[in-house]
C-alpha cells in the first residue's frame, strides 16, 4: 500500500495576492459549492502560507509568553474557516477571513494574541472574548484596586491615543458592589476585553518581513495582555 508522502513547507515569504482576492471573492460566493471548486486555491493562497507565518512568529510569541500555544495548523494556532453556524441566525458556512490565536491551553489563561486578515486590513489585538464569572471577579478587583486599576487605564488611554480600540461588552451600568462614579467605571462595565487595531495592509504583506511586522503591532499591545494575564490569570 502507497503510503502518503510527507509534506515539506518552506520558510514564511509573505502572503500574495490571490490571498486577499480569494477573501474577497469568498465574500460574494461565501457557499459550499464555490469553496469547494477553490479548495486547492484555499490551501496554497491562505492555509500553506499560514502555517508557514505561524512557524515564523512563534519563537518571540514563545519568548513573550512560554503560556501560549503556538500550533501550526488549521484548528491550532489559525481558525478554521468554517463558521459554526448552529446556534446562529447567520448561516454563511465560511469565515470571509484568516484568522489567527495565540492563546493559553487553560480557559482560565485570562488573555491572547490575536490576528485577523480582510481584504482591506489587517487586525491586530490582544484579550478575551469572554470572561469566566471568576475571572471577571478578578478583573474587576484589579480594575478597583488603586495602583494596578490606574496603570491598566493609562494603557488603554495610551493605545486608544495612538488608534487603539477597546472593546468590552459593556454592561449598562457599573456593576453592584462599586460606586457609580467610580474613576474607572467605564473599564468596570466590561465583561470582555479586546484591544486593538486595524491597520491598512501594509507594503511587505507579500514579504517575509510581513512576519516581523506582525510581531511588533502585538509588541506595542502586549502590556495589556500582560496586565490581564498578572490579574485573571
Amino acid at each position: 500500500m502507497a503510503t502518503k508522502k510527507a509534506v515539506i513547507e518552506g520558510p514564511f515569504e509573505g502572503f500574495s495576492g490571490d490571498t486577499l482576492a480569494f477573501l474577497a471573492e469568498l465574500a460574494e460566493n461565501n457557499n459550499k459549492e464555490w469553496f469547494e471548486a477553490n479548495r486547492e486555491r484555499w490551501e496554497r493562497a491562505l492555509a500553506a502560507p499560514a502555517r508557514a507565518f505561524v512557524r515564523a512568529v512563534g519563537p518571540a510569541i514563545s519568548g513573550w509568553d512560554p503560556e501560549l500555544v503556538v500550533e501550526a495548523r488549521v484548528g491550532g494556532s489559525i481558525f478554521r474557516i468554517n463558521r459554526d453556524v448552529r446556534f446562529s441566525k447567520d448561516k454563511r458556512p465560511y469565515k470571509e477571513e484568516l484568522g489567527f490565536r495565540f492563546v493559553p491551553a487553560d480557559e482560565e489563561g485570562a488573555s491572547g494574541l490575536l490576528m485577523r486578515i480582510r481584504p482591506d486590513f489587517v487586525g491586530m489585538a490582544v484579550g478575551n472574548w469572554s470572561f469566566s464569572p471568576a475571572q471577571l471577579a478578578r478583573y474587576r478587583a484589579g480594575v478597583d484596586d488603586p495602583a494596578s486599576g490606574a496603570a491598566f487605564a493609562e494603557m488603554v488611554a495610551g493605545l486608544a491615543h495612538n488608534g487603539c480600540g477597546f472593546a468590552a461588552d459593556p454592561l449598562k451600568r457599573v456593576p453592584a458592589g462599586f460606586a457609580a462614579d467610580h474613576p474607572r467605571a467605564e473599564l468596570l462595565k466590561a465583561r470582555s476585553v479586546i484591544v486593538g487595531v486595524d491597520h491598512p495592509i501594509p507594503d511587505c504583506f507579500g514579504q517575509a518581513d510581513f512576519a516581523a511586522w506582525c510581531l511588533a503591532g502585538w509588541e506595542r499591545l502586549l502590556p495589556v495582555h500582560r496586565w490581564l494575564r498578572a490579574v485573571l490569570g
